[in-house]
């Protein structure tokens, strides 16, 4: 689980440091992007909802 978080993290960073020097995001690009953040804050909330029930 932490490489996976660490390997996101790492992702996220090289993107903004390509935004940040001008490279053009493709619009379909962004889109993936979009959908991943937005998969991954709605599977986010549901670990946090079952790790709050196991304890």
């Amino acid at each position: 689980m932490h490489a996976a978080r660490v390997a996101m993290r790492n992702a996220l960073l090289a993107l903004d440091e390509a935004i940040s020097h001008g490279e053009p995001l493709d619009p379909a690009f962004r889109r993936l992007i979009h959908t991943e953040i937005t998969g991954t804050r709605e599977e986010a909330a549901l670990l946090t909802a079952r790790l709050t029930t196991i304890a």
